[in-house]
């Protein structure tokens, strides 16, 4: 499975949201309606799946699913 599924399931899982719902643009807080410990859950598993770790620098810079993507991308590379 690719990162893209990878997020987008677990996105769905925490928040309730379909996949089909979900686009690479959506805002979590304003496209999703997630609230802060729904985003707080979302980190910790994608930090827990893919086996990485979101500084305090970079968790404020994530605002959408493609910001999470990009950044996880990033870090497992």
């Amino acid at each position: 499975m690719d990162i893209e599924t990878t997020i987008l399931k677990i996105i769905s899982k925490v928040s309730s949201v379909r996949i089909s719902d979900i686009r690479l643009q959506s805002y979590f807080i304003r496209d999703l309606d997630f609230t802060a410990l729904e985003f707080a859950e979302l980190l910790n598993k994608v930090e827990h799946e893919f086996n990485i770790e979101f500084t305090s620098f970079e968790e404020p810079h994530i605002f959408t699913v493609e910001d999470i993507i990009k950044l996880v991308r990033v870090k497992i590379q």
